[in-house]
């Protein structure tokens, strides 16, 4: 359900990206449709990549090449979309800890 992206939506805003990261995506789904449902309220056009989790458990426990990997992936996916002029949003506050702090 959220990996559904408001494909013929305009919007006077424009549009952000969410990334549900993995808690919105498996634990607690609500979490991410409620963050999509408001965000289309304030009306944003929102999109919703498929993206794995961000990774973060790989850094807790030391598995660096794994995070290195994960880290690049998920640059390589969203990167296109900050350069368009759209920001990049999360529910997951280890999401926005790894994109901001951890991955750069």
């Amino acid at each position: 359900v959220l990996m559904r992206t408001d494909r013929n939506a305009t919007s006077p805003l424009g549009e952000v990206v969410y990334f549900p990261d993995t808690f919105a995506q498996l634990v607690d789904w609500r979490i991410g449709l409620g963050a999509v449902e408001l965000l289309r309220t304030f009306g944003y056009r929102v999109i919703v990549p498929r993206l794995p989790g961000s990774g973060m458990p790989f850094v807790q426990y030391g598995f660096l090449g794994a995070a290195a990997s994960r880290a690049r992936f998920l640059v390589d996916a969203l990167y296109p979309h900050v350069e368009s002029g759209r920001v990049v949003v999360t529910t997951e506050p280890t999401a926005a800890y790894c994109i901001r702090e951890v991955y750069p």
